[in-house]
């Protein structure tokens, strides 16, 4: 930077040429350890294309250079993020692990609560004194986990609640098990989170009609059937839902890196990753325009499905 004040305003690949590659190859003959460099939250970075750049940068030092560092990159599975890593350059040099349900987080999670309430007893050691331990039940701690759905997002944002300054803990907790919660308020985190993914796709009406019919059936089905009861052509539910694989678990994904270890290659509908996602919809307190109205869709599926069988009927042939 002495040598060249400007630097920062150049490109970043050049930037990480003059400062990572170049410093590297300075400083290392030969290096016992592999330095790990960790990437968290690449989704959050800048723009798609700037996405994009930062992996095709890492690659040139990874794989062209040689560089002899290696990245750890955390990411929501957004549509071009994926696209970017099933490029032979890239697919060729990486390992990709799913950290959703199947990666067994609940011991972590279950963890993660008990040290939080802990803390929070501790700070309320008055006011909770009475309180027979250990706080909250096991049958609560058990549920709470559940409703997580692997999301530490959710936990944390659960403590963030309940251990709120000037708040009675018990009366807090008592909230977050409403089986509907009042207000938004004990989740607003998760709620942002949820409401900046959605906010993603241009077509909200559209999009929430197909993740209304998704929730509205019994069991889950195939996007043809979600197609078929929405009158859309083929393919267009992909289209809905390309950018939301981070909250849906959608079936027709060419990759199996990224599908379900527990899947047995049967179930083949659409599905919610996580159980909070369907709360969060659900309720207009939380959702706002993003709300739906399981009863409405309930009686639009049974209003489609008539009209399907009538025209079945008609023209069993077509």
């Amino acid at each position: 930077m002495q040598a060249n004040p400007t630097l920062y305003t150049k490109s970043m690949m050049v930037q990480m040429r003059s400062l990572i590659m170049d410093s590297f190859r300075t400083l290392f003959s030969g290096v016992e350890h592999t330095p790990t460099v960790i990437i968290d939250g690449l989704d959050e970075c800048d723009g798609h294309e700037t996405q994009k750049l930062i992996l095709e940068i890492i690659y040139e030092a990874v794989a062209v250079e040689k560089i002899p560092l290696r990245f750890l990159i955390a990411s929501r599975p957004e549509a071009h993020i994926r696209e970017a890593f099933d490029q032979p350059t890239l697919r060729s040099i990486t390992q990709r692990v799913v950290l959703d349900e199947s990666f067994g987080p609940n011991q972590d999670i279950e963890k993660y609560f008990q040290d939080g309430f802990e803390d929070i007893y501790k700070k309320n050691s008055t006011l909770l004194g009475q309180v027979d331990q250990p706080w909250p039940g096991t049958g609560i701690l058990d549920l709470l986990v559940q409703k997580a759905s692997g999301q530490f997002i959710y936990a944390s944002t659960v403590l963030k609640f309940v251990g709120a300054e000037f708040y009675n803990p018990i009366s807090q907790l008592e909230i977050i098990l409403e089986h509907t919660p009042s207000s938004g308020m004990p989740f607003s985190d998760l709620d942002h989170l949820y409401s900046q993914i959605l906010s993603t796709y241009p077509f909200p009406e559209k999009l929430i009609c197909v993740l209304g019919t998704v929730l509205a059936l019994h069991c889950p089905q195939p996007p043809e059937v979600v197609e078929d009861l929405l009158g859309m052509k083929a393919g267009e539910v992909g289209l809905v839902l390309r950018g939301l694989h981070s909250l849906i678990r959608f079936p027709h994904i060419p990759d199996e890196n990224f599908k379900n270890p527990i899947d047995n290659g049967e179930d083949n509908g659409i599905r919610l990753l996580h159980a909070s996602f369907q709360d969060y919809l659900v309720d207009k307190n939380r959702s706002a325009h993003f709300f739906i109205d399981i009863n409405m869709f309930h009686a639009q599926i049974t209003k489609s499905g008539f009209q399907l069988m009538a025209k079945w009927i008609s023209n069993p042939c077509g």
